[in-house]
């Protein structure tokens, strides 16, 4: 379970410390609470506690659908309330099911509409890939959406799971490749038009990926 720490230190709230032998950081941090009956989902920007300080969101959970720890991430799937299921990574909110349709088109349609003529894309990371990939495929141009994610693991518990889109996996101009991005974009380099990166990851690692200077403000 989560339980939010209210008595730590100055300057780090939110943080999260792992106990020896736990299962899951998931537990350590333990933001699901009970109040008056309800259960409830805290966030309180456990990756970056310095991105929104004196901030917190509250979620009411229905029920919690699927948990996992891996070598990089915490990953719950909660049915909640408001926001119908909602995926936590590391303790901090990655995307809703109510509301995720926001993010898909922005992160497609604006860097699709400024290439003249988008025939392949690629998508790094971005989950199961589903809802960039539907987006992506609404331009006639696309030919083919390569969608390349090494955590095999979180992309079928997503297709089972979440699959709040509704795209069709076996589309004949999608292809999943659960291996290494930056070994298949060493493979694969001048191939595609447009490439979409998305996933949770500091800046020095896009920059380490792509092998591009990055400006981060």
């Amino acid at each position: 379970m989560f339980k939010i720490d209210r008595n730590q230190g100055p300057g780090s709230p939110g943080r999260r410390r792992r106990a020896p032998n736990s299962e899951s950081a998931v537990d350590d941090v333990q933001q699901l609470h009970e109040e008056k009956g309800k259960k409830w989902f805290t966030e309180m920007n456990a990756v970056n506690p310095k991105l929104l300080p004196g901030m917190q969101t509250d979620v009411e959970v229905s029920d919690i659908i699927a948990k996992r720890k891996t070598d990089r991430h915490d990953f719950i799937l909660l049915n909640t309330t408001a926001f119908g299921k909602v995926l936590v990574f590391d303790g901090t909110i990655q995307i809703t099911q109510k509301d995720c349709w926001t993010y898909y088109e922005m992160s497609t349609h604006l860097p699709l509409t400024c290439h003249p003529n988008p025939r392949k894309v690629l998508i790094v990371g971005g989950l199961d890939g589903s809802g960039l990939a539907k987006e992506i495929l609404k331009h006639e141009s696309v030919e083919s959406v390569d969608h390349v994610e090494d955590d095999e693991e979180m992309v079928n518990l997503l297709k089972k799971h979440f699959h709040a889109s509704g795209f069709d996996y076996d589309n004949p101009k999608f292809k999943y490749h659960p291996v290494d991005a930056k070994k298949f974009l060493k493979l694969h380099q001048g191939e595609f038009d447009v490439i979409i990166s998305d996933f949770s990851v500091p800046p020095r690692t896009y920059q380490m990926l792509l092998n591009v200077p990055l400006s981060v403000r």
